[in-house]
């Protein structure tokens, strides 16, 4: 077992023993005769406020509270606890009210959204290297243009010097729509190369009815082609890495909110913090 996979089942294992002990501790407090719903509440209330900390440590990054790294470690494993916490909150069953019920889906969908991103950036982390170097997200765009362009260049001057619009009229049909900006976007993400492969096909088809210098013109648009479809790799990537964030973020805010009237209601219906 390498060291890396030790080190989060370690973790993991922690997280249970944590679950197990609270889950004990409310035990304890329901033979006292008070109220474990409301301890379990509180402590959940807890994890959750910890867990947007991460948001502002990555505000803060010259203040010295830690690294990165290591926030995101506690975020995670102090996810999965959440996840315990709030099962033993709501009694392993679905609640009744309104409210309760919307709190609960809310908590759902931030929990198994953080779960995706996890998922999703262990596996798409590694292939981002898979095909040629990692391009920063902002620069892919750019390169892109540059790509078309520099084909539309290769495509003219092969015009002009053969006097044959059969290039750029290929071009126009089969090239253009590819080459304006990122495509395929989730064959990518599945790994499905076809598109590409037809792609190159109907080059190399294309090649047989040209002269050997407009072939010369198609080998390198093959190449670029090869290029632009690296670069729309690294796009559909990177971006499904960011769009889980737009669900998991505003959900947490939405979850705190939600929780925060949750626990007000409760404190006015009962007239104590903890009973």
């Amino acid at each position: 077992m390498n060291k890396p996979l030790k080190r989060r089942l370690i973790r993991f294992l922690l997280v249970l023993i944590a679950g197990l002990l609270f889950f004990a501790v409310s035990r304890v407090f329901d033979i006292a005769l008070m109220s474990s719903a409301h301890l379990s509440g509180w402590v959940l209330f807890g994890t959750v406020v910890f867990l947007m900390l991460l948001s502002m440590r990555k505000r803060i990054r010259f203040f010295p509270i830690g690294s990165a790294e290591l926030w995101l470690q506690f975020h995670i494993y102090v996810g999965f606890l959440s996840g315990l916490l709030f099962l033993q909150h709501i009694g392993w069953s679905m609640p009744n009210g309104t409210l309760e019920i919307i709190l609960a889906i809310v908590f759902s969908v931030t929990f198994l959204s953080g779960v995706f991103g996890i998922v999703m950036s262990r596996i798409l982390a590694r292939r981002l290297t898979t095909q040629g170097h990692e391009t920063l997200y902002q620069h892919i765009g750019p390169k892109i243009d540059e790509i078309n362009e520099e084909i539309k260049a290769a495509v003219l001057a092969s015009t002009e010097q053969s006097a044959s619009s059969a290039i750029a009229q290929f071009y126009s049909k089969e090239l253009h729509s590819f080459l304006v900006g990122p495509r395929n976007f989730l064959p990518h993400v599945l790994q499905v190369e076809r598109p590409l492969q037809n792609m190159l096909k109907k080059i190399s088809g294309f090649e047989r009815y040209l002269s050997a210098d407009e072939r010369q013109t198609m080998q390198l648009i093959a190449t670029k082609v090869r290029e632009k479809n690296a670069l729309d790799y690294q796009y559909a990537l990177q971006s499904t890495l960011k769009i889980w964030l737009f669900v998991h973020v505003p959900m947490t805010y939405s979850l705190l909110v939600f929780a925060v009237t949750h626990g007000a209601l409760v404190i006015s219906y009962t007239g104590a913090v903890l009973s």
